[in-house]
């Protein structure tokens, strides 16, 4: 098996689970365009669908020749993979939301028992701050960029990077804390993800091990911005809140958080991503 290891610092004053979201989200979208699952980079990519849906009602059926059928087949299958993608970040949002995620991984291949390569995605789970809010605190543009930069140009994955993969199927997989509530029970909370084994990869597979590290340059427990926008402060200020029963409570909460860390559980998501290649035509230019 090709395993290799690398880090990639995560450069944010306040380390949210909103933000390790969108650091996932971007990585994932990073490997479909560079493993050759899309032909564009994403936002590109996004844009022409989203342009297509709004030309659609444009099309008169009269004028449906063979040409403009394979095209809207093409286009069709197109948008198919651009939902899946957008329903698989929305499951990341909601699985970082509600859960605790330890890692996850994802795969490039026909099965989740086969993939050609794998992406383990490790969480620094005692970094995140549970006190401040992902919207006050987002990762910037520039920070994210140069995250994602650090991965695309790592010397250990050149090899990886230079070979050509064949549209195939991307799935998600996450390490999930035990929770003491049932995971599709909770409320407000569906996260469409089933349990499994964990399965060790096939040694034909490249396994890719990226560590997120937090750099951030300001200690979040000297921050208190998000604590003074609560409700209730008033409350606070007045010292009406049983001091002795709040550090009980938080001490109860960190022994509580420290048992999870140690039980984890491994789920699969429901969906999973079919890469799209555009079939060629000299006649036909779907981008256009």
């Amino acid at each position: 098996m090709h395993c290799k290891h690398l880090n990639l610092n995560v450069e944010v004053d306040v380390l949210t689970t909103g933000a390790l979201a969108d650091i996932v989200n971007a990585i994932l979208e990073s490997l479909l365009f560079q493993r050759h699952q899309i032909p564009l980079v994403y936002k590109t990519y996004r844009y022409y669908v989203r342009k297509w849906s709004e030309e659609e009602n444009e099309l008169s059926e009269e004028n449906v020749t063979s040409t403009t059928e394979f095209l809207r087949r093409q286009k069709e299958n197109a948008t198919k993979t651009n939902s899946s993608i957008s329903a698989m970040k929305e499951l990341v949002r909601k699985a970082f939301k509600n859960k605790c995620i330890k890692s996850l991984r994802f795969l490039f291949g026909s099965t989740t028992y086969t993939p050609k390569e794998a992406y383990t995605i490790h969480i620094p789970t005692e970094e995140i701050s549970s006190n401040h809010s992902h919207e006050q605190h987002p990762m910037t543009i520039g920070n994210l960029n140069q995250t994602l930069l650090s991965l695309l140009t790592h010397p250990d994955l050149y090899t990886i990077f230079s070979s050509n993969l064949n549209p195939t199927n991307i799935y998600l997989e996450l390490e999930i804390s035990k929770q003491i509530i049932d995971l599709k029970t909770m409320s407000n909370a569906k996260v469409d993800i089933i349990p499994k084994e964990f399965c060790t990869l096939p040694p034909s597979c490249k396994d890719v091990q990226i560590h997120l590290l937090h750099t951030g340059n300001t200690s979040s427990s000297s921050l208190h911005c998000c604590k003074d926008l609560q409700v209730y402060k008033d409350f606070m200020d007045l010292h009406l809140e049983d001091n002795a029963a709040t550090i009980e409570a938080d001490s109860d909460s960190n022994k509580c958080k420290n048992i999870l860390y140690k039980t984890n559980e491994w789920w699969e998501a429901d969906i999973y991503i079919r890469g799209f290649k555009e079939q060629g035509s000299k006649c036909l230019n779907m981008w256009s």
